[in-house]
């Protein structure tokens, strides 16, 4: 072989060899690409649950808020009687009586009757009896401080009634005991609420997937500063979760309902706010939210061709703590362990107990034989 020759065949061996260099790069950069895309547990059909960029026990609220409610209803006060003196006497034997005609429009609205005046006994210290429609309402010494004497508007059954004054007889053995009484500026008052307002009903909607509690937050104004307050109850789907009275010392203050979520529905829900008073009332429903659900369920409908399954997971914390069906495990950041043992036909489950963490990924993936 001449040096010619040599020399060629030695560029074609350089060549080659350079060929195989490149092609050993080639492979070996494919590959690692491969083992690159595998690390980052894409999706793929051997999963048998997958999910990423979960964060877990981290609270969310949703509120929703109503202003300038108005809650119950005013007292509107009206005279419908004016009348002039009246003298009223009684003893053993016989006594008199002072009978008017009052007129109501819409008695089903009456909380009751204040009846004003002076009064002057001249003699005897026997009680007034007022009666409606002969019905004895009231009897009482009716002194000065008494006034006004107030009546149940439950006594008003209709929109007309007569209303007696008189005096009660002494016992009958007082044979010469005398009662007179002088009625001046007699003022009769109607005190009336139209209730329409007294219960209002409102609809809300609850999502209870990932729920953690639900509470109801009433601002109320009050009409009139007084020690004492009607109360306001707060239902929910007809269950009482506050029944409470608004502290009226100051105009506005505050009450805090928690509702029970065992009270609560998927979907639409009911508020009913009551009162006997009147408010005006701005509310908020709150409803807190864990982030995302930590209860989760896949199927395995067999293991004929399954020989292992693995959970691994990428996640903030070092260790991760699940329950598997009944048993609780724990797992490292970013390592795989086998659970085949822990599974079943039908329906699995897993619950993520490690809370609060975020998720980056987790994975469940099933390794079946190669027929």
């Amino acid at each position: 072989m001449n040096k010619k020759a040599s020399a060629q065949i030695g560029i074609v061996i350089i060549a080659f060899g350079a060929l195989l260099i490149l092609g050993s790069f080639f492979f070996e950069t494919t590959g690692n690409n491969d083992k690159k895309n595998d690390e980052t547990w894409e999706y793929r059909d051997s999963f048998l649950f997958y999910i990423n960029n979960v964060e877990l026990g981290r609270q969310s609220r949703v509120t929703e808020t109503f202003p300038n409610i108005e809650l119950g209803s005013r007292e509107i006060y009206n005279t419908i009687y004016l009348g002039n003196t009246f003298l009223l006497t009684a003893n053993a034997f016989t006594k008199n009586s002072n009978t008017r005609t009052l007129y109501f429009e819409k008695p089903e609205y009456l909380n009751e009757v204040l009846i004003y005046f002076n009064p002057k006994r001249t003699i005897g210290k026997e009680d007034l009896i007022i009666s409606i429609d002969g019905n004895r309402v009231l009897q009482t010494m009716a002194l000065q401080k008494d006034s006004p004497i107030r009546v149940h508007g439950s006594n008003i059954k209709n929109n007309s009634v007569q209303i007696t004054f008189e005096i009660e007889k002494p016992k009958w053995y007082q044979l010469w005991k005398w009662n007179k009484f002088e009625m001046h500026d007699l003022r009769i008052v109607e005190v009336k609420q139209n209730r329409a307002n007294n219960e209002r009903v409102f609809n809300f909607q609850i999502e209870k997937d990932s729920l953690d509690k639900v509470y109801i937050d009433l601002v109320i104004s009050c009409e009139e500063l007084k020690e004492v307050s009607e109360a306001i109850e707060v239902n929910v789907n007809g269950f009482i979760v506050s029944n409470s009275n608004p502290q009226c010392l100051s105009r506005h203050n505050r009450i805090t309902a928690h509702v029970p979520t065992s009270v609560l529905n998927e979907g639409k829900n009911t508020l009913t706010l009551k009162t006997d008073g009147y408010y005006k009332v701005a509310y908020s429903i709150n409803k807190i939210y864990f982030n995302e659900k930590d209860f989760h369920r896949f199927t395995i409908n067999n293991f004929n061709d399954i020989y292992d399954v693995v959970i691994f997971g990428d996640f903030e914390t070092e260790n991760l703590d699940l329950k598997i069906n009944s048993r609780i495990i724990s797992i490292k950041r970013n390592e795989a362990r086998s659970i085949i043992s822990l599974l079943r036909v039908g329906t699995n489950e897993l619950t993520i107990l490690t809370k609060p963490v975020t998720i980056r990924e987790l994975a469940i993936e099933k390794n079946e034989r190669i027929n």
